[in-house]
């Protein structure tokens, strides 16, 4: 048996192995609809000044849902609501006021079924509101990443980043995983050194496992909800490579 046959066999069982696996987890992750929320929702980050605050949302097929509500609040006034319609089969719509000012507004969705039932988005209503920043502003932060090329294996790694911007920097986040499809990233915030005016955060010296390099990328917000990743995928490859000496 050629070199060649032997190592499709293998990576043919492989890969049968992994579709087995991905059978059983789609099987293991299937719900029962009666437990699904009733309504899908994407919630508002951002609006510009004096433009509506359009707010859809989905309802759940076959439910007996007879009202949804937006309950908006500006700033620390109390809740008020405005009735959601109905357009295209599961679709529903409405406006929040905009204020008009720099500021934010927040809101959640409730629905009531037939039976009287009330449901919300999100799940705790006012308690966990969505949040809409109001601002003109519509500019990322200035932002710029450290391009560690290579580090030393069993020594934690310190990423860097600078960024500003006029509104304030509201987080700097480290996404990291090994070079590796079957992990996820892994989310560290980078904290701000006044000594070094600096974003910093450390990959653990345990992460760093011979198998693997590491790859990873910044994300920054502002105040106004304006973000951005680094390296920018429009320009460049979207992450940066550590490839680590063995």
């Amino acid at each position: 048996m050629s070199v060649a046959v032997s190592g499709w066999k293998k990576e043919h069982q492989r890969l049968r192995e992994e579709l087995e696996q991905l059978r059983s987890t789609r099987k293991a992750g299937q719900t029962d609809t009666k437990k699904l929320p009733l309504l899908a929702h994407v919630p508002v980050r951002c609006c510009l000044l004096k433009e509506p605050i359009v707010v859809a949302a989905t309802v759940r097929p076959q439910t007996s849902i007879k009202e949804v509500r937006i309950k908006f609040a500006m700033e620390e006034e109390p809740f008020k609501a405005v009735k959601m319609k109905f357009a295209e089969d599961g679709i529903c719509s409405g406006e929040i006021p905009n204020p008009g000012t720099e500021g934010s507004v927040k809101y959640y969705l409730e629905s009531v079924d037939k039976s009287g039932k009330t449901e919300y988005y999100r799940e705790n209503g006012a308690a966990c509101p969505c949040v809409v920043i109001i601002s003109n502003d519509r500019e990322p932060p200035v932002a710029e990443v450290e391009r560690i090329m290579t580090a030393k294996l069993d020594s934690e790694l310190k990423v860097s980043a600078r960024a500003k911007d006029p509104s304030g920097v509201q987080s700097v986040v480290l996404r990291y995983r090994r070079v590796s499809q079957f992990e996820d990233y892994k989310s560290e915030p980078m904290v701000y050194n006044d000594v070094s005016d600096k974003y910093e955060a450390v990959i653990p010296a345990e992460f760093l496992q011979r198998k693997y390099d590491i790859m990873y990328f910044i994300e920054v917000m502002d105040t106004r909800g304006n973000g951005r990743m680094l390296p920018d995928m429009e320009i460049e490859t979207p992450y940066v490579v550590v490839h680590l000496d063995r």
